[in-house]
């Protein structure tokens, strides 16, 4: 206890910064209801363009894992789907993947979670639906896509997308009917 003493007495603004800095951690994160009273604990992240996490609605889908979406002012922003890779252009179930997207989200409002931001400056995020299940599980429980194994390392997220993905290659659906797809990275790969 003598000891603490002293070191409060010795370095009080040492001490009170790191409290300041405690703090500051732990008001980054905003508590917030999915309507289902389940309360998840979303990051608020504010990018440069001031765009932060809340209710958004898909405006296009570029592809199986790229879209974009309007926020509540209105402001439309091109985001990754965090975690996944679909097919790309010219691969099979490229087509099916995007139609699938595209009917997943139409007329539809999801929770926005943002996780990160690519090369291509897009924000790579998260969309839950009003029943808090991500966009991405469907996508992946369908066959559509494939866990990204460089770019899926959220352990509260990503080991859900791995069983959506496993009992689709099970179940043989969407791209998994294929004796042996190439995952995207490699067709990328291939092709540059």
């Amino acid at each position: 206890m003598k000891q603490l003493q002293s070191l409060l007495r010795r370095f009080p603004l040492l001490i009170a910064s790191l409290v300041l800095c405690i703090v500051a951690l732990f008001s980054d994160y905003e508590k917030k209801s999915d309507g289902l009273g389940l309360e998840n604990m979303l990051p608020v992240m504010e990018h440069e363009d001031g765009f932060t996490h809340g209710k958004v609605k898909v405006r296009k889908v570029f592809d199986g894992d790229t879209v974009n979406v309007q926020d509540t002012n209105g402001k439309i922003y091109k985001v990754r789907l965090y975690g996944i890779d679909a097919p790309e252009k010219g691969q099979p179930f490229a087509n099916k993947a995007r139609e699938f997207v595209y009917y997943e989200t139409k007329n539809k409002e999801f929770t926005i979670e943002i996780h990160d931001v690519d090369k291509y400056k897009r924000q790579v995020v998260v969309l839950y639906d009003e029943n808090g299940i991500s966009l991405q599980e469907q996508i992946l429980a369908n066959g559509y896509a494939w866990v990204h194994p460089y770019f899926c390392h959220d352990v509260m997220i990503c080991p859900g997308y791995e069983k959506a993905e496993y009992e689709a290659r099970e179940e043989k659906l969407g791209l998994w009917q294929e004796r042996s797809p190439e995952a995207p990275w490699e067709f990328k790969k291939r092709n540059r």
